[in-house]
């Protein structure tokens, strides 16, 4: 795909995650830089070809469809990387977002870049340009923010997704189910003319979109309801029975967002948790 203007010196590359581009003078900003370098070489060729510098990076949240291109920018030069100070650690120290995970030592299946990209050698530095609004975007992931630019344009990171990954993904992926759903609505009321979803590309209106995305969430609320009384592990199985799963690490992958579904369960009081025979057993209050 080409580059498209989108309002005044705000650009995105629309893509399986969308690379957004800040103009400033004759300096660019990059917000995400997709899994890999295929991706950001696009962005980086274009602005190189206009005499267009790359200042800096702005990394909405740590996962590796969002940073996977910082090492080949960082190999053309580039070494000013911005994010929260909880997502830039696991962009300096990117192998423990497995091992978060897994619970420790991951295993190999679960070293790709699907999962975990290249670590960088430079320094996450938490002073985004001043000129950059940050909106903190926490849930899907632990210190994820959003970005506006001048031209008010917002890149919402993760906060929703779009109506066809909905679809496809109804176990949203999140680590704190009471913030994603928070996030979800503080997106609803953010004033700008344009939205750029990662996973969803250009918007005008996202009304509908939060709304999809909020009721993905209740449904797998009410699906694990539906399953108890049982085993975590057994309501577990079951999920991934309805969802399909094809790979040994998307179990992992899907056991955070089931995990924090339950902590949100037990917070409100709507289930309980007990050890009897060495398994947890769920059910309803």
């Amino acid at each position: 795909m080409d580059i498209l203007h989108i309002s005044g010196d705000t650009y995105i590359l629309p893509g399986a995650t969308s690379i957004g581009i800040y103009l400033i003078d004759s300096n660019a900003y990059i917000i995400d830089t997709g899994i890999d370098e295929n991706q950001i070489r696009k962005v980086y060729n274009y602005l190189n070809e206009k005499g267009i510098s790359i200042k800096g990076v702005i990394n909405t949240h740590c996962h590796a469809d969002h940073t996977g291109g910082n090492r080949f920018l960082e190999k053309k030069g580039v070494r000013d990387f911005y994010s929260s100070n909880i997502e830039g650690f696991f962009i300096r120290y990117p192998s423990m977002i497995t091992a978060f995970m897994f619970g420790s030592l991951p295993p190999k299946f679960m070293r790709i870049k699907m999962l975990i990209p290249e670590a960088i050698e430079s320094t996450v530095r938490y002073d985004i340009p001043e000129f950059l609004r940050r909106i903190d975007l926490p849930g899907h992931s632990w210190g994820m923010f959003g970005i506006m630019t001048p031209d008010n344009v917002f890149f919402s990171a993760d906060g929703i997704y779009s109506e066809d990954i909905v679809e496809k993904h109804p176990l949203l992926f999140h680590v704190n189910t009471e913030e994603f759903l928070e996030t979800m609505k503080k997106l609803e009321s953010i004033n700008a003319d344009f939205f750029v979803l990662s996973h969803g590309g250009l918007r005008k209106g996202i009304s509908a979109t939060v709304e999809k995305n909020i009721k993905s969430v209740e449904n797998a609320l009410s699906r694990i309801l539906d399953l108890l009384p049982g085993t975590q592990d057994k309501i577990y199985s079951e999920i991934l029975n309805e969802i399909g799963i094809a790979k040994e690490w998307e179990y992992y992958l899907n056991r955070v967002p089931f995990n924090s579904l339950i902590t949100y369960l037990l917070s409100k009081d709507r289930i309980r948790v007990s050890l009897r025979e060495n398994f947890i057993h769920l059910e309803k209050i």
